[in-house]
């Protein structure tokens, strides 16, 4: 291997574990956000909590209809308890429960999720 490309390999793995801690801290700071939060939250208040601002990340996946379609039975049966949430707090749900799992659990919860092709459709 020239010196150059394994110069460049390591720079690389520098930069991927400098991301790697600057997204761990992140996490770690809202985790203590969460927790505070829900120290202070009662059932009652659950779905009227104002929530101090957090920095927001925008960003664009694709997934199938039937888990779309899934997205939208998620947000009725909020709405029967008088929850009304949008799709991206039943994502954030989930994630904070997939989160919460054990490892052995956490895996075959990712195991149940079908592989989809990535990107956008080609158009005819």
């Amino acid at each position: 291997m020239s010196d150059s490309l394994r110069i460049s390999l390591n720079e690389e793995r520098e930069s991927v574990k400098a991301r790697n801690s600057s997204i761990e801290s992140r996490l770690a700071t809202a985790e203590e956000i969460f927790q505070e939060k829900d120290d202070d939250i009662d059932e009652k208040s659950l779905c009227s909590v104002k929530k101090r601002p957090l920095k927001v990340v925008r960003d664009t996946f694709s997934i199938p209809e039937s888990d779309y379609l899934l997205l939208n039975k998620c947000k009725n049966r909020g709405i029967e308890f008088k929850c009304v949430v949008n799709k991206s707090e039943i994502v954030r749900a989930g994630l904070i429960l997939l989160n919460k799992l054990p490892d052995e659990e956490f895996v075959k919860a990712l195991k149940l999720v079908k592989k989809i092709k990535m990107g956008r459709p080609k158009t005819s």
